[in-house]
């Protein structure tokens, strides 16, 4: 009678077998749609934390350079404009000198000679060096370059500029764009006594000369 009444709990059990692998089949693939899902809406919310982090990056203007602010076009509660300038940043930490030279005096003169700078403003004198000669006259960069076709026959000596640098470890942070200086190279470095003063010169920042 034993084997009798077991038999048809065994034949319960293989029947309800496939069911319960169903099932647990239907739950994994339940659990993969719902961490599909979690995984897809946090790429959404980081997306959205990104465009927020932009968004409010807008509302901040950072200056290019470190420097002092003049210029300035702008008040509390203005609104802006793409593109609007706002104001001028002078970086005072990166200036150098641009000395317009006669065009005689650059027979000698090479990239690199040693420069004696002296400032009106302070009545001082700073070390530097010729970085660079212009590739042209300053007229030709100006406005209305003059037109010599129809028959000018005088002959003016022209002025080059020239790009001085400061020599580092100096105290510059004083020097104001605009400050008029007088500019001297030696341009023979065996004999110091060789060398050409510029009768016009002035601190400048921004882009380099062409």
């Amino acid at each position: 009678c034993i084997p009798a009444t077991v038999a048809p709990a065994s034949t319960a059990s293989r029947a309800a077998a496939p069911t319960a692998a169903r099932s647990a089949a239907g739950n994994a693939s339940t659990e993969r749609i719902a961490a599909a899902s979690a995984r897809a809406a946090v790429r959404a919310a980081q997306a959205a934390v990104a465009q927020a982090q932009l968004n409010l990056s807008y509302t901040v203007l950072r200056a290019p350079t470190a420097g002092r602010i003049g210029d300035k076009t702008v008040e509390l509660g203005e609104r802006l404009g793409v593109g609007q300038p706002v104001m001028a940043v002078i970086p005072v930490h990166n200036i150098w000198v641009t000395a317009n030279y006669k065009e005689t005096d650059l027979q000698n003169m090479r990239p690199g000679e040693k420069v004696s700078i002296h400032v009106d403003a302070f009545s001082q004198d700073f070390r530097g060096y010729v970085q660079s000669i212009g590739s042209a006259t300053g007229e030709k960069f100006s406005l209305m370059p003059p037109e010599n076709a129809t028959g000018n026959y005088v002959k003016v000596v022209q002025r080059v500029p020239v790009k001085i640098l400061f020599d580092p470890g100096q105290h510059i942070h004083r020097l104001r764009p605009g400050f008029s200086v007088e500019t001297t190279v030696y341009t023979n470095r065996m004999d110091p006594r060789v060398k050409i003063t510029a009768q016009t010169g002035a601190l400048a920042p921004g882009a380099s000369l062409p």
